[in-house]
């Protein structure tokens, strides 16, 4: 919390510092819903829609900033009820930690998928052969791409599987 906020809340009452810190949090919360609602508007423009690492990297802004809203909200919560904002970091860079080594495979599916938004490995709408699997790349995520094969099923690959990529060139394989 900062200083002056604190230092305006030290002469109130408990029920109406309460009361003020909810008013924070769902500001916080109204705010997430305004970010969330802007990013989708300009992620499902025809301009975005024709730029799938824009649509990608806007995501990833977006989830970004959720986090950090919340974890800023929940840290003032917790100031309030006397933990130290000290504390509070260095506990979650822990459990951040612990976190991470629990979940390698998120982790691998982030990094890969980064490398292939940044190196243009392929994007949507593409004729691909990843895994084994034929078809036309429908979505492209931090976690998985999900391609439309000859069957019309959509086959989900997690990109942590994705080793070789074979991109067809358009008028090769007809019927996707």
């Amino acid at each position: 919390m900062s200083p002056y906020l604190a230092k305006a809340m030290n002469g109130l009452s408990s029920p109406v510092r309460i009361f003020i810190i909810l008013v924070i949090l769902i500001g916080f919360h109204l705010l997430v819903i305004l970010v969330r609602r802007i990013s989708n508007k300009w992620m499902s423009s025809q301009f975005s829609a024709k730029l799938s690492k824009s649509r990608t990297i806007g995501s990833l802004t977006t989830s970004a900033l959720v986090f950090l809203l919340y974890f800023s909200a929940f840290g003032i919560i917790l100031s309030e009820f006397g933990v130290s904002i000290k504390a509070y970091l260095a506990s979650a860079s822990i459990m951040g930690l612990a976190i991470g080594f629990g979940s390698q495979g998120l982790v691998q599916d982030v990094v890969n998928g980064l490398t292939v938004v940044f190196s243009g490995l392929f994007d949507v709408g593409d004729m691909v052969e990843i895994s084994g699997q034929t078809g036309t790349v429908k979505a492209f995520g931090m976690r998985f791409t999900v391609i439309k094969n000859a069957f019309g099923a959509e086959v989900s690959i997690p990109n942590r599987t994705i080793t070789n990529v074979v991109k067809y060139s358009r008028g090769y394989i007809c019927g996707f």
